[in-house]
């Protein structure tokens, strides 16, 4: 279990750095379409986070047959905090204007976020491997993403 953490946690840091390093390339933090509030790096970085922890999930159910869903929550949960505080550490260096206020503001609210993110990605994968319901996790994925639909509008005034 040690060993894919350590996994897991390494190679979803490696990859957001990754893109971190392509974005000011290719600036990914731009949105491309003033109707929908989405931004190719945050695809990317929700593609990576998701097929992470499908993985990692997947190989901690094969070694623990039985590991309860809680448990799979906490494991992807402590896979994407861990990737994150790296990820939000090095951002910081990218950001030499700002005051060391808003660099911690900017730290923890992007780390608490994607934290959220990641223990509601690892409850709808590790529900789908203890269940196998595909039906009823399609239908909790299209409610989430429309609960976040209105609130990016609600965010950015556009309602």
């Amino acid at each position: 279990m040690k060993n894919i953490f350590l996994t897991a946690s390494a190679l979803l840091t490696t990859i957001q750095l990754i893109i971190l390093g392509l974005d000011y390339e290719f600036n990914l933090h731009q949105y491309y379409s003033s109707r929908i509030p989405v931004k190719p790096l945050g695809i990317l970085i929700f593609a990576a986070t998701v097929y992470i922890l499908t993985v990692s999930l997947k190989k901690l159910k094969r070694n623990q047959q039985s590991v309860n869903i809680a448990r799979f929550v906490l494991f992807g949960s402590c896979i994407v905090f861990t990737s994150e505080s790296i990820l939000q550490f090095a951002r910081q260096f990218t950001f030499p204007d700002l005051e060391l206020q808003e660099r911690l503001i900017m730290y923890f609210r992007n780390l608490v976020g994607m934290s959220i993110l990641g223990a509601v990605l690892s409850f709808l994968i590790a529900y789908h491997l203890k269940t196998k319901n595909t039906a009823r996790l399609i239908i909790m994925i299209l409610i989430i993403l429309t609960v976040n639909y209105f609130v990016q509008l609600l965010w950015f005034n556009r309602l």
